[in-house]
C-alpha cells in the first residue's frame, strides 16, 4: 500500500495539479450542461424524436476528428492539443445560451464534440505516459475519483440554477467556468512550450498514414483490439439508445423537477467518486475483465430498475448503481487500452476507437427517439439492458490476463512486420 501511495504522490506534480484543476472547472461546466441539454431542447420546442435526431447529427460531425485528435496529441504535445481543444469548446459554450431554436444549438454541440475529440484521448494518453503499467488501473481510478467532484457538483448546480435562473442563466454560469479553464490551459501550454517541456511538433501526414495502418492492422487481425471494438461497440450503441432520454423520462413520466433530475445525476457522481479508486484496484489486482463485466452488469440491472417507478428512494438506488458501474468499468477499460496499444500510438488508439464506436453508434439516439414516439418510452431502456447483457460473455471469454500478455507481444511483432 505504501508503494501505491508513493506512486500516486509522484504523479501529482504541481503542473499536474493545476492541469487537473482546469479539467475539473471545464468538466463542471460540461456536467452542468449535458444532463439538462435534452430538457433545454424540449424547452426550445423540440419533440422527443427531434431530440434523438439532434444528438445523432451532433455525433456525426466530429467523427473523423476523433482519429485526428489522438494523432494531433501524439504530434503536437498533450498540453498544446488540450489548449486548442479548449478554444474550440469555448465557442460552443458561449454560443449555447443565445440560440433562438433547437436547430441552432447544433453549432454548440458540434464545437463541444470536436473539443472532446481533441481533449479526451490526449488526457488518457497523458496519464498513461506518466504512470507505470502495474499501477495504471489505480491511477486511472484515482484520477476518475478526483474528477468525481465534477459529477457531484455539476448536475446538481445545473438543475438548481436552471430552476431559478432559467436554462439560459444556468448556461451562462457554465460558460464562465469554461472561460477560466480555457485561460489556465492556454497559459500552461504557452509555459510548457517556452520551457521546452513539450516538443515543437508538426503535423506529419505521412506519419499519420503509417500510424493508422499500424492501428488498423491491430484492430482487424483478430487481436484483442478487435474484440474490444466488438464489445465496446455494443455497449456504446446500447447506452446511446437511451442516454439522452433519462431526464425527459424523469420529468415527463415521473414528474420530477429539474433540480431533482440534477440531484439524481449528483448521486451517480458521488457513487462513482467513492468507488473509482476501488475500481482501479480491482482492475490491477484481479484483471480488467472483472471491472468490465461487473460494471456493465450493474448498469444492465440498474436500467431495468429505473423503469420500476418514480419513488425517489428507488431512483436514488438506481443512480447510485449507475455510478458504481461507471467506477468499475472506466478504469479497467482505460487500463486495458493502454496495455494493448503500443506506447507511441496510445493517443491515436483512443481516438480511432472513439471514431469506430461513433460510426457504429451513430443512429442510436435517433432510433431511441423513434422507439419512444412509435412504440413506448420503455423500449430504449429495455433494449439497452438486453444489449449490455449480451456483451458480458464476450468480455469474459476474450479479456483474459494471459490473452493480454500475448497481445502485447503480438502487437510488437505486427508493427515490426509493417516497418
Amino acid at each position: 500500500m505504501k508503494r501505491f501511495d508513493r506512486s500516486v504522490l509522484q504523479a501529482l506534480s504541481p503542473t499536474l495539479v493545476l492541469f487537473m484543476f482546469a479539467m475539473i472547472l471545464a468538466n463542471i461546466a460540461s456536467r452542468m450542461e449535458s444532463p439538462m441539454l435534452s430538457l433545454y431542447l424540449r424547452n426550445l420546442g423540440a419533440s422527443v424524436e427531434q431530440v434523438g435526431l439532434f444528438f445523432t447529427i451532433g455525433m456525426f460531425a466530429p467523427l473523423l476528428l476523433q482519429v485526428f485528435g489522438g494523432w494531433i496529441s501524439d504530434s503536437l504535445g498533450y498540453l498544446r492539443t488540450i489548449a486548442i481543444g479548449s478554444l474550440i469548446g469555448l465557442i460552443g459554450s458561449l454560443w449555447l445560451p443565445f440560440v433562438p431554436s433547437w436547430e441552432w444549438a447544433l453549432v454548440a454541440i458540434i464545437a463541444a464534440a470536436i473539443s472532446s475529440a481533441l481533449i479526451t484521448p490526449t488526457f488518457r494518453a497523458f496519464i498513461a505516459e506518466h504512470t507505470s503499467e502495474n499501477n495504471r488501473g489505480k491511477v486511472y481510478g484515482l484520477f476518475d475519483g478526483v474528477f468525481g467532484i465534477v459529477n457531484i457538483l455539476g448536475p446538481f448546480l445545473g438543475g438548481f440554477l436552471a430552476d431559478r435562473l432559467s436554462f439560459r442563466g444556468m448556461l451562462l454560469v457554465a460558460a464562465g467556468f469554461y472561460v477560466v479553464a480555457t485561460i489556465i490551459r492556454v497559459s500552461m501550454s504557452r509555459r510548457a512550450r517556452a520551457a521546452a517541456q513539450e516538443p515543437e511538433g508538426r503535423l506529419n501526414f505521412s506519419q499519420l498514414k503509417s500510424n493508422l495502418a499500424q492501428m488498423i492492422s491491430l484492430a482487424t487481425a483478430g487481436t484483442l483490439m478487435t474484440w474490444i471494438l466488438v464489445f465496446d461497440g455494443l455497449q456504446d450503441f446500447s447506452f446511446r439508445l437511451s442516454d439522452q432520454f433519462y431526464p425527459i423520462y424523469l420529468k415527463d413520466l415521473y414528474g420530477y423537477t429539474t433540480t431533482s433530475v440534477g440531484s439524481l445525476y449528483t448521486i451517480m457522481g458521488i457513487a462513482a467518486a467513492l468507488f473509482n479508486t476501488a475500481g482501479g484496484w480491482i482492475s490491477d489486482r484481479f484483471g480488467e475483465r472483472w471491472g468490465l463485466v461487473g460494471g456493465l452488469g450493474i448498469f444492465a440491472a440498474a436500467t431495468v430498475l429505473f423503469l420500476g417507478g418514480p419513488a425517489f428512494p428507488l431512483q436514488a438506488l438506481v443512480w447510485g448503481m449507475f455510478g458504481l458501474g461507471q467506477a468499475l468499468y472506466a478504469p479497467a477499460f482505460n487500463a486495458l487500452i493502454s496495455k494493448v496499444a503500443p506506447r507511441h500510438l496510445r493517443g491515436l488508439a483512443f481516438g480511432l476507437l472513439s471514431t469506430t464506436l461513433g460510426l457504429f453508434s451513430l443512429p442510436a439516439p435517433y432510433l431511441g427517439g423513434l422507439m419512444w414516439e412509435n412504440w413506448s418510452p420503455y423500449w430504449p431502456f429495455i433494449i439497452n439492458a438486453v444489449m449490455l447483457v449480451i456483451t458480458l460473455p464476450i468480455i469474459w471469454i476474450t479479456v483474459r490476463p494471459q490473452r493480454i500478455q500475448q497481445e502485447q507481444s503480438r502487437a510488437t511483432a505486427l508493427l515490426k512486420e509493417r516497418a
